[in-house]
């Protein structure tokens, strides 16, 4: 179990894609990702904390949002990784942005 210490963190657990904030917990993160986010200080190990908030999985990311967590539209020389939140910010589907270019998605949304 990780707790996130980044503003947001995009990451797969238990084989689906989720956007995770400060304090939120994630379990499920492959070696590999949770190594990464470790070293990039995204991420840090949680001491068996169970008040945490729990994870923005995609279904519920449109409630994330609804509740002030506004991602405001990036930058065009941010990576794709926050064009792809923004464009979920923004009501697209993990569907209409699966394959995307950050160029498309600029196209499309920015």
């Amino acid at each position: 179990m990780f707790r996130v210490t980044a503003p947001l963190v995009v990451v797969r657990s238990h084989d689906e894609t989720v956007y995770l904030t400060v304090g939120h917990m994630v379990d499920g993160v492959s070696e590999a990702d949770a190594a990464r986010l470790v070293k990039l200080g995204m991420i840090e190990p949680a001491d068996g904390v169970a008040d945490a908030p729990a994870p923005v999985v995609p279904e519920a990311r449109q409630t994330a949002v609804a509740e002030g967590q506004d991602l405001g539209k990036p930058k065009k020389t941010h990576g794709l990784d926050k064009w792809q939140a923004y464009a979920v910010s923004q009501g697209l589907t993990d569907e209409d942005i699966a394959g995307a270019s950050k160029a498309e998605l600029i196209a499309l949304i920015g």
